[in-house]
């Protein structure tokens, strides 16, 4: 054992070569034992400044292997084009030597200038288990947020189905805080259709300009009305839901982004409808549609990676199939199939371009894998992101806010409502985008093959059967629900 211990205590010490030279060009070294597995080190450009988020993962095995592991976060054709090495850059080595230290940092260094320093990405949609039933995700907070650092995101905006618990939000935001990301207070609110006894209704992302303004909106129009199920619509009057909704964005209190406007799932011999344009096939109209984005929208998603891509039937439906198969071909091509979401990403460019609204990418991750042993995995966190950028202009006061650690919930509903935040009196503009790794691909848009892993479906068969056995449950209360009604 001893020739062992003396490899790895060698190991070690060539490793802190390369921590060092990280160290002395700004990256700031994340210290919280519970986000950083035995051996290993997490390093951050923006910990300690006010450049975005880069991080590089660096580990040392007990034969005293060391290894680095980092992601690319090229945007637009750029990010399309990196094959699975480019995405996911991995260094290894048993002879850790000066020269081999200087090519990662040099490595390092030209990949991180992909990712401008004052660009932040967001994680807008996504679950959280470790949750006492409050939630329907799978995997552990230090999972998440490991992944998260993995591909540089800045900004946490996910949040639990139809709840919100302070507790756990202080919580998951000290951690986050400790390693450089802010987390904003949201809710996935399940909007319940006309009929106020339904179980179901189209999902809404909502960011809240603080935990107490979450906390107040859930006090007053959620808690006590939540159903069983965390993804179950709470049993309210939607008109009444609406009207506080907009009167807490009239007052920059709240966001409001539309998550998978096209979504549906088979739910035993039937379906379940969870998104904004399935409401036509329970008797809303087209203009009642295009009225719910401009009156209540900032954003809507533009491609949800956990929905099926299978072709969607008009047949015996309500939905406009001729206004949906016109805008599919408009934006997506004249070769796309009607599949969910293609349906998505057409209708969030139509409304983009009709109604002003702004596009993100919607994750919406329920279980993920933690970084395990530099597998090159692409996560869903690799598929898109929602991006907020300050430029060249305004880029200097925006560093002064980064630099102060201080840029917070409510800045940053402010930047999604009006594409600006306000800060000592100073209007501090910043654009809002996205990235969406997509194409076509016999006739439906796919993440890029280079992000997709059947090994990562491999590692996460467990965390998908736990999230099995959470919509079997769903199952069962829709069927007691159904039968109730039947009777």
């Amino acid at each position: 054992m001893g020739i062992f211990r003396s490899l790895q205590q060698r190991g070690i010490e060539k490793r802190q070569k390369l921590v060092d030279e990280l160290q002395g060009l700004g990256f700031g070294i994340i210290d919280d034992s519970r986000l950083c597995k035995k051996g290993e080190i997490i390093l951050n450009r923006g910990l300690n400044s006010p450049d975005s988020n880069f991080c590089v993962f660096i580990k040392t095995s007990f034969f005293g292997r060391t290894k680095v592991f980092f992601t690319d976060p090229s945007k637009g054709e750029g990010g399309k084009a990196l094959s699975k090495r480019e995405l996911m850059r991995r260094f290894s080595s048993f002879r850790v030597s000066d020269a081999w230290a200087e090519k990662v940092k040099d490595e390092v260094l030209d990949v991180q200038k992909a990712k401008d320093p004052n660009t932040r990405f967001v994680v807008p949609h996504g679950h959280w288990g470790e949750n006492e039933g409050k939630d329907d995700g799978a995997s552990s907070r230090i999972n998440i947020i490991r992944e998260m650092l993995l591909w540089h995101y800045d900004i946490d905006a996910t949040g639990y189905h139809n709840h919100v618990i302070p507790k756990h939000i202080r919580e998951i935001a000290e951690l986050e805080r400790r390693c450089g990301i802010l987390k904003v207070p949201s809710i996935e609110l399940t909007l319940p259709h006309r009929n106020p006894d339904s179980s179901n209704g189209p999902h809404m992302n909502i960011y809240f300009s603080s935990l107490e303004t979450a906390s107040s909106f859930y006090g007053m129009m959620v808690d006590r009305l939540v159903r069983e199920f965390p993804g179950m619509a709470p049993v309210m009057e939607r008109k009444k839901l609406l009207g506080r909704i907009s009167d807490m964005r009239a007052r920059n209190e709240l966001a409001l982004g539309i998550a998978h406007p096209y979504g549906e799932t088979q739910l035993g011999a039937g379906v379940l409808s969870m998104g904004i344009i399935n409401e036509l096939d329970a008797g809303e109209s087209l203009q009642w549609l295009f009225d719910f984005i401009r009156k209540y929208a900032d954003m809507v998603a533009i491609y949800n990676p956990t929905f099926s891509n299978s072709p969607v039937s008009f047949s015996g439906r309500l939905i406009s199939e001729d206004f949906f198969r016109g805008i599919v071909t408009k934006y997506v091509g004249t070769t796309a199939k009607m599949t969910q979401n293609n349906i998505t990403y057409a209708f969030s460019l139509h409304c983009r371009h009709t109604f002003g609204k702004r596009n993100y990418f919607d994750h919406d991750t329920h279980v993920y894998s933690g970084v395990p042993f530099y597998w090159r995995m692409a996560s869903p966190l690799s598929y898109g992101r929602l991006v907020i950028h300050f430029d060249e202009k305004n880029k200097e006061r925006a560093r002064e806010v980064f630099a102060k650690k201080d840029f917070t919930s409510s800045e940053f509903v402010q930047v999604l409502r009006k594409g600006s935040f306000s800060r000592n009196g100073c209007e501090i503009p910043a654009k809002v985008s996205y990235d969406a790794f997509v194409e076509l691909d016999g006739g439906k848009l796919l993440p890029m093959k280079a992000r997709r892993s059947l090994l990562r479906k491999m590692v996460l068969l467990t965390g998908k059967a736990r999230q099995g056995l959470q919509y079997v449950k769903m199952f069962w209360q829709e069927a007691k629900r159904r039968l109730k009604l039947w009777k």
